[in-house]
């Protein structure tokens, strides 16, 4: 099995030294919270919070459960 040079050209080595590099930066500012649809502003760090207290995680799952249980 015989390598097929890159797409721009061989360089003196006979083979190209084409590097291409792209760099996605998307940074998550915003979010609302699960159950109750209140924004919660983002720091930056670590996960994003999805509830806004114990109670409202709580009453998700009373949810959640509640609906598969049918």
């Amino acid at each position: 099995m015989t390598k097929a040079p890159p797409e721009g050209g061989p360089d003196e080595s006979g083979w190209s030294s084409l590097r291409v590099t792209s760099t996605a930066c998307e940074q998550l500012v915003e979010r609302t919270y699960a159950w109750c649809g209140e924004p919660v502003a983002y720091s930056g760090r670590g996960r994003p919070p999805r509830y806004c207290s114990p109670v409202h995680r709580r009453r998700a799952w009373e949810m959640r459960t509640a609906q598969s249980a049918r």
